[in-house]
């Protein structure tokens, strides 16, 4: 049995690399669904 603090950190760093193009895309798609339906912008004032 490893370390569980290796353990932790291994699950981590796989969670990591696999979420991040998850993230990339929710980010991407957030940004252009904001255009669309007129979100805030500082400058609507």
């Amino acid at each position: 049995m490893p370390d569980p603090f290796l353990f932790i950190v291994g699950i981590i760093a796989i969670a990591t690399v696999l979420l991040f193009p998850l993230r990339l895309w929710q980010r991407r798609r957030k940004r252009y669904g904001s255009d669309e339906s007129g979100g805030e912008s500082p400058d609507d004032g």
